[in-house]
């Protein structure tokens, strides 16, 4: 089954991306993304019970890195916080809880949202506030300044509607940081449907206009790619 019309703008002309009936790109906004007959069945539950995403998290290696990284976007997230006072964050797709942690660190009031049900007991037996809700569903008794998706808009079937949402959930002048494979890359030009992004829990493939213009449209500043 093919997709009849792009999710991201509407557009009806559907073209196959690297001639794969597999992989479609949209011919008015350029995003890419898996043709329906692709995407795995009962998604929530995908996640939910995946044991990949816990392993990972069992890696010390890879928790390691996890952490530097994390630094790294707060490091960047600070430099560009309009409200200094500003001190609450929400990482959506918070997996381990490193940018969660890393958060308090640095006095920031912190919650993870995450799906998987292993990662978030892992997180809540650390102290941290890991939840299984979605974002929509976040009630808050302050406003949020800070909303971070790291690798998380291109496993939703509706990038666009989080974005709305996000949009609506953050404090005038906070900052929604997003992390996404980039499919203009070298690497993913060089490998084509061979490079390392692409899988089935990835619905979507953006590159930095195409995400740019998105946020754009729905009222975002972009301040830094």
């Amino acid at each position: 089954m093919f997709n009849s019309e792009c999710v991201l703008c509407g557009c009806c002309k559907i073209g196959f991306y690297c001639n794969s009936e597999k992989v479609l790109q949209c011919s008015q906004c350029w995003v890419v993304f898996l043709a329906l007959g692709q995407v795995p069945a009962k998604l929530d539950a995908y996640y939910q019970n995946n044991p990949f995403y816990a392993q990972n998290a069992t890696n010390p290696n890879l928790i390691k890195q996890m952490v530097l990284t994390a630094c790294f976007y707060l490091r960047t997230i600070v430099k560009h916080l309009k409200n200094p006072d500003g001190k609450l964050l929400v990482d959506v797709g918070s997996n381990y809880g490193a940018l969660v942690e890393e958060a308090l660190k640095i006095g920031f009031k912190a919650i993870g949202l995450e799906k998987n049900s292993w990662l978030v007991m892992a997180g809540q037996k650390r102290g941290l506030n890991i939840l299984t809700s979605d974002l929509s569903e976040l009630a808050t008794s302050q406003p949020i300044d800070v909303i971070t998706a790291m690798h998380v808009l291109e496993h939703l079937t509706d990038p666009r509607s989080f974005i709305k949402e996000a949009w609506q959930k953050l404090a005038p002048g906070g900052i929604l940081a997003i992390g996404v494979p980039n499919i203009k890359s070298y690497l993913a030009e060089k490998d084509g449907l061979s490079w390392r992004y692409v899988a089935l829990e990835h619905l979507f493939y953006f590159s930095a206009d195409v995400l740019s213009k998105l946020l754009e449209q729905e009222g975002f500043e972009i301040v830094l790619v």
